[in-house]
């Protein structure tokens, strides 16, 4: 039995690899994205009971086993998503009869975590002193100017910038590429790090001193470095600040559709999250500039 069980195992692994190499051939799906599949599918062997026949509840069964021990919903969902995915390929491949899934389980609605306006103004007028803080700070202006994700800032292009334009082309999720205006302000503070960063041959905005893409933890350290040292305690997340400009736009009277644009949400309801959690004394100042019997 349990050699049947490792053959079968060594199927779905040459399997899984040929899934993959379709992806990233035909689907051109980014090495983020790999790494995301190949943990999910780590998991699945961790966690997965491994019987001989795929099916639902065996699926199902999977789920419950990472939960028992332990592993959050959020994470659990995200694996469930990838371990989908890769049977439903099975399933399109003809490779097993019937077009099967494990249930995605349900979360309550999400709440974008926020940053106050004060924390945000002593941030933005961090005056840096080296290279590296030059560097830390000029993203995190770009995070709260645009609203652009932390992995879509450290991924631009430095032949990506227009400054003549005040506009940047970045690349979102699922390899979309998209192009956001940047505020005067910011354009200043770009052409002063370009000036910085110097002949640097890396290709990226933000390259690191061996000429490489500075990685997220990197900068989470480097964000923390500056926190420090204007003794701001509130553990801060480099997604706080796209939530801060979502919400910031909405209050000084942007609309939602383009807003959807500038975050490069392919779906109008996951920006109403941010309207959602609007909080009530914005929307009050809104009302009292819009409302039809204001006098203008």
């Amino acid at each position: 039995m349990g050699r049947k069980l490792d053959l079968f195992m060594l199927d779905l692994e040459k399997l899984f690899e040929e899934f993959l190499r379709e992806r990233r051939y035909l689907k051109n799906i980014s090495p983020n994205t790999e790494k995301f599949y190949r943990q999910s599918w780590t998991a699945y062997k961790k966690y997965s009971s491994l019987e001989l026949e795929l099916s639902k509840g065996q699926l199902n069964n999977w789920v419950i086993t990472m939960r028992e021990a332990g592993v959050t919903p959020k994470s659990c969902n995200t694996f469930i998503s990838a371990i989908n995915a890769y049977v439903h390929w099975l399933y399109d491949s003809e490779l097993i009869p019937r077009r099967i899934g494990a249930t995605l389980i349900k979360l309550p609605d999400p709440t974008p975590t926020a940053v106050s306006e004060k924390t945000v103004q002593r941030l933005s007028n961090f005056k840096p002193q080296s290279k590296g803080q030059f560097r830390t700070h000029t993203v995190l202006s770009l995070l709260i100017d645009t609203g652009m994700r932390i992995d879509e800032a450290l991924s631009a292009k430095l032949k990506d910038v227009d400054l003549d334009q005040s506009l940047i082309t970045i690349t979102g999720k699922g390899g979309r590429k998209r192009t956001i205006p940047i505020s005067f302000e910011m354009r200043k503070r770009l052409y002063v790090w370009i000036k910085k960063r110097g002949d640097n041959p890396c290709p990226f905005l933000f390259p690191t001193s061996t000429y490489n893409r500075m990685e997220y933890h990197n900068y989470r350290r480097d964000l923390h470095v500056i926190l420090k040292k204007l003794e701001i305690e509130e553990r801060i997340h480099p997604h706080a600040f796209r939530h801060y400009f979502a919400i910031t736009f909405l209050r000084k009277g942007g609309d939602l559709f383009r807003l959807s644009k500038i975050l490069g949400h392919a779906n109008l309801s996951v920006t109403e999250i941010y309207l959602s959690s609007m909080p009530t004394v914005a929307i009050s100042e809104a009302h009292r500039q819009f409302s039809p019997l204001v006098q203008n």
